[in-house]
């Protein structure tokens, strides 16, 4: 894939949430939903500056922005009815459970439907942490993105319209998230799992620098 072709579409992302429509009856949920591979088509750079292709605010520790930078839906389309599902990525953060001493994220869900609807759906969450040591914010001199923390995690929720309650948090509760003196970004993925026949969609956070642990 181009860097052209990159670009455009990490743009396409951040413009308008694409929607990914998918006939019923389809392959069931694909070989790598992963966020590593969503992240593969990019490089460590554009995952960085992704806020700034469309001219939203550069965010890290000293310059918080908003909390989304690209999204993309799942949607399950059957004969009378289509289910959507977004997920949005929070900004990560240090856990206030325990003390601050690790960085953790989570990630919210809201499924929206039309037509006659089912009234839940299975999905299945996938988050990671990744994560840039830097001495401090905004230093990209040696910008190398590792996998730091990562989850995964399958719920039935409602078809509604309403964002979750309970987000799905990146480790999972009880878990020890990540510690480092860098920069931290979360990308998250859904997959509509029941019913079958689902793409991905997916979801990148801002960067963020901390020094923890």
């Amino acid at each position: 894939m181009s860097r052209k072709f990159r670009m455009s579409l990490l743009a396409a992302c951040i413009a308008g949430g694409t929607l990914v429509t998918i006939p019923t009856g389809a392959s069931a949920e694909p070989s790598d939903s992963s966020p590593a591979s969503v992240r593969s088509e990019f490089t460590e750079l554009e995952l960085f500056n992704s806020p700034e292709l469309m001219g939203q605010p550069e965010a890290t520790a000293s310059t918080p922005g908003t909390d989304l930078v690209s999204q993309t839906s799942t949607t399950l389309q059957a004969a009378r009815f289509t289910v959507t599902c977004i997920i949005k990525a929070h900004d990560p953060h240090p856990s206030s459970g325990a003390g601050k001493r690790y960085v953790i994220f989570k990630s919210t869900v809201k499924c929206s439907g039309t037509g006659s609807f089912p009234p839940t759906v299975t999905v299945r969450v996938k988050g990671g942490l990744f994560y840039d040591y830097a001495s401090k914010a905004g230093d990209t001199s040696n910008i190398h993105w590792v996998q730091a923390k990562s989850s995964s995690e399958t719920r039935t929720v409602p078809v509604n319209g309403v964002t979750l309650r309970a987000p799905f948090y990146t480790p999972r509760n009880g878990r020890v998230g990540a510690t480092g003196k860098g920069h931290f970004q979360e990308t998250s993925t859904i997959t509509i799992i029941s019913p079958t026949g689902q793409k991905v969609g997916s979801s990148t956070s801002n960067v963020r620098w901390y020094n923890v642990g």
